[in-house]
C-alpha cells in the first residue's frame, strides 16, 4: 500500500492544541512542521443550518461544521490563512513556523458571529472587537472600544 495516497485529516503537520495567544484562552490548531505559503488544504466536515462557536459561514443560511480542525483555527486581524468557503479550502497566506498558531480574519467569512469578541491578536491593524461584516457592534462592544480609548486616545 502507498501510504503518500492516504488522506489524513485534520494533516498531521497541524495540530490542535491549547492556546495562551488570546486573552481569553481557548483552543487553536497549531504547525508541528513548516507550512509553506501558497498550500491549500481540502476542509471536510458537515454542512448545518445553525450557527455554532465552531461553524464557519459558507452563506447566511449554511455553516460549515469541523470540530476536528476548521472549528479551531483562531482569529487575527493579520491572519496568516484565509478560508474559501465556495472551494472549502483552507489557503496558507504566508509561510507559517512550527508553533506558530494558524490564523484567519473571521469578518472576511462570517456576516454574523456566534459571539463578538475582543480582540488580542496585536497586529498593527488590530481592529480591537471583532463581529461579523454584516453586524452592528454590541453594547458590550461599544463599551470596550470607548475604554480603549482612554488608554490609547
Amino acid at each position: 500500500m502507498d501510504f503518500s495516497e492516504i488522506e489524513v485529516y485534520p494533516p498531521a503537520e497541524l495540530l490542535i492544541k491549547r492556546s495562551n495567544v488570546c486573552d481569553q484562552g481557548g483552543v487553536g490548531v497549531v504547525s508541528t512542521h513548516p507550512v509553506s505559503s501558497g498550500l491549500k488544504y481540502q476542509l471536510k466536515g458537515q454542512i448545518v443550518n445553525d450557527i455554532t462557536q465552531h461553524t464557519v459561514e459558507i452563506n447566511p443560511n449554511l455553516h460549515f461544521l469541523d470540530t476536528q480542525f476548521t472549528g479551531y483555527i483562531l482569529h487575527s486581524c493579520q491572519p496568516n490563512a484565509q478560508l474559501d468557503m465556495k472551494n472549502l479550502t483552507l489557503d496558507i497566506l504566508r509561510d507559517i513556523g512550527i508553533g506558530e498558531f494558524l490564523t484567519i480574519d473571521y469578518a472576511k467569512t462570517e456576516s454574523k458571529l456566534f459571539r463578538q469578541f475582543a480582540c488580542s491578536c496585536h497586529a498593527p491593524t488590530c481592529r480591537r472587537w471583532i463581529k461579523g461584516n454584516s453586524e452592528v457592534i454590541s453594547e458590550k462592544g461599544s463599551a470596550f472600544i470607548k475604554s480603549l480609548s482612554r488608554v490609547y486616545p
